[in-house]
């Protein structure tokens, strides 16, 4: 018994035609996605990566501190967490209080706007934190994986 498998899309050329281009797009991001991943050293590759004072943030918030604003569901999820950053320094890019565990958040001292990072981070196997940042700089970057997939590196 000749036992194979049904073809994808039988009799619809069009539909196939279209599925592999949309693989082929959705491999074209994965590959370029901009991460450092397990790649050749910096200098081979000849690869700088941000620096911090080359994304310089506003000067440090020094007025009333706002109550955090619980717009979402996963706001309201975690707001203890959330509304502990109020009496705290702000340590992100002159207006920031960031809070991080698995899941991390950027609360704006100024207004109480909650951001949320693109994801969980973990699972980072090199030195240093998993988080970090800088008061008066608006660069971040996350290491391990977001989410926990993807390519393990540096996420800025």
């Amino acid at each position: 018994m000749n036992a194979s498998l049904p073809p994808l899309c039988p009799k619809n050329e069009p539909m196939r035609r279209l599925i592999s281009i949309l693989l082929f797009l959705a491999l074209s991001c994965v590959l370029a996605h901009p991460v450092i991943a397990d790649a050749d050293p910096p200098e081979k590759a000849d690869f700088q990566p941000p620096r911090f004072e080359d994304y310089p943030g506003a000067p440090p918030y020094q007025g009333p501190r706002a109550d955090a604003r619980l717009a979402s569901k996963a706001d309201r999820s975690f707001r203890t967490r959330i509304r502990h950053t109020k009496p705290q320094p702000v340590d992100f890019s002159g207006e920031y209080v960031v809070t991080a565990c698995l899941m991390g958040v950027a609360v704006n001292a100024r207004t109480g706007a909650v951001a949320w990072f693109p994801g969980s981070v973990c699972c980072w196997r090199g030195e240093g934190e998993r988080v970090v940042f800088r008061p008066g700089s608006r660069l971040l970057a996350l290491k391990g994986l977001i989410n926990e997939e993807g390519a393990h590196g540096i996420h800025f």
